[in-house]
């Protein structure tokens, strides 16, 4: 993956998603979970995702234990959760530099193709600058795990 890692501008986009705290290993339950709850909160407001669900990751320390995701949907317009589940939360992704991969293959993979993201920043000199991200472009109840592509993305000063 280290070839494909590629260096861009990204502006910032807003989302609507839930903050959970949860073992590594259980990152997929906690996504499964909440995608359907978003989507039908976004259903149930007349909002179309804009782009297919997105995982904020406040933490790439998988190693330390709890780690603090935010699964979620960018949206193209503001939008005010709060009224209807306090829980969901609203936010938006720094704008900047960023570097971008796709990763192809199993969830399983992503630690080892984040390392190599941070590697790559490492390489370059350059820090993190807010709260990485994976779009993760195809459904895992219909993909076969080899073929599932999710884009990393980490923003950097």
């Amino acid at each position: 993956m280290a070839d494909q890692i590629q260096l861009a501008d990204l502006p910032a986009r807003r989302y609507l998603g839930v903050h959970r705290v949860v073992d590594p290993d259980d990152i997929g339950q906690a996504c499964a979970e909440e995608y359907p709850r978003l989507s039908g909160w976004l259903n149930a407001h007349g909002v179309a995702p804009d782009g297919p669900p997105t995982l904020l990751l406040h933490s790439l320390e998988w190693d330390e234990g709890p780690v603090q995701i935010t699964p979620a949907f960018f949206v193209p317009i503001q939008v005010e959760p709060d009224r209807d589940d306090p829980e969901l939360v609203t936010g938006q992704t720094p704008s900047g530099q960023a570097l971008v991969s796709t990763h192809v293959g199993p969830y399983s993979e992503l630690r080892r193709a984040w390392e190599e993201m941070l590697s790559r920043a490492e390489l370059l000199n350059r820090q993190v600058a807010g709260t990485p991200w994976e779009v993760h472009r195809d459904d895992p109840r219909v993909v076969a795990p080899e073929q599932l592509r999710t884009e990393l993305i980490l923003p950097l000063h």
